[in-house]
């Protein structure tokens, strides 16, 4: 499901809603050239002392990224855009922040004398007590050792990402920028990217849930860390309940992009459903982009939710 030569009008058409659908070949780093952001040639692998569902990247899969004082104003803008409030109010998880937290280690309000991470281990003999999950995500320490980061995803929710001092204590997020790449354990599926934001106060960055992936998936997390040109890896492997998926094979009577979704003459999908002609929903639009009407395809389909995760052209 290669569509290299797309990739890139994909990206400019997408990021205005914060959606970049990609495909698996490895092309979506086009995505960061697009929005401002140069990519280098080293690789940047971090490992995760207690990583409770966050992996430690192997060097071959990392790289850094070097983001110049010129360019930063082309991610700021990429990271702008519509934000879903409401939805805020919904996932929202009730964290404390406070000016005695910043005041510590890896706060906005820091003023102590600057350390390299050896020497934070060494020196900060209350730091780093707590390595573990606050709000049941994934947890780790970054590399800097003067910040903790946390990762918690729900389908109805998105991803939030928590930041904290080197005693574990919240932090305000608004100092780092970051996004997201949400990798199907299918490879019939496309990757896709998010940029995540701030909320209304400051205590996670989040995207919504309308990332179009099919679960299950791996997300990779991209984070830029204050008075750092590097931007640091975190692997998650979120657990997903096993998904029911049935395979149908029909014919397109009419394609919505809108909604997005099509209408098919299917025949019967064993365990599942009789013959018939009906309407579906589709994860992404882009699982549209290969098919019209008139055509014959093989689908597969989520039971639980009655949507279209992947679909293969078979002729007429």
């Amino acid at each position: 499901m290669k569509r290299q030569g797309k990739v890139a009008a994909e990206i400019l058409r997408a990021t205005g809603a914060g959606y970049v659908p990609t495909p698996r070949s490895g092309h979506w780093l086009a995505a960061l050239c697009v929005l401002g952001i140069a990519v280098g040639s080293p690789v940047n692998g971090w490992a995760a002392e207690h990583s409770n569902g966050v992996h430690a990247a192997s060097p071959s899969d990392t790289f850094e990224i070097a983001q110049s004082t010129a360019k930063s104003g082309a991610m700021d803008g990429a990271m702008g855009g519509a934000h879903d409030h409401a939805a805020d109010a919904a996932c929202h998880i009730e964290v404390e922040l406070t000016d005695a937290a910043e005041r510590q280690l890896g706060g906005a309000l820091y003023t102590g004398p600057t350390l390299t991470p050896d020497e934070i281990l060494a020196t900060m003999k209350q730091a780093h007590l707590v390595h573990h999950p606050q709000h049941g995500g994934s947890f780790a320490m970054a590399p800097n050792k003067m910040n903790h980061v946390e990762v918690v995803y729900s389908e109805s929710c998105g991803v939030r990402v928590y930041l904290y001092n080197a005693y574990t204590r919240h932090i305000r997020v608004d100092r780092f920028m970051a996004f997201v790449k949400f990798v199907p354990r299918d490879e019939e599926q496309f990757e896709a990217i998010r940029f995540v934001e701030p909320s209304m106060m400051g205590d996670y960055l989040g995207t919504g849930a309308d990332h179009g992936v099919e679960p299950p998936f791996d997300i990779e997390l991209f984070m830029k860390f204050p008075g750092s040109d590097m931007v640091e890896l975190f692997n998650i492997k979120p657990n997903f309940k096993q998904r029911k998926l049935f395979v149908g094979v029909g014919e397109v009577v009419t394609i919505d992009s809108g909604r997005p979704g099509l209408v098919i003459d299917h025949e019967a999908i064993p365990g599942y459903m009789g013959a018939m002609t009906m309407p579906y929903a589709v994860t992404g639009a882009e699982l549209l982009d290969r098919v019209k009407p008139g055509m014959r395809i093989r689908f597969k389909i989520n039971a639980e939710r009655g949507v279209i995760v992947a679909i293969e052209p078979i002729g007429r």
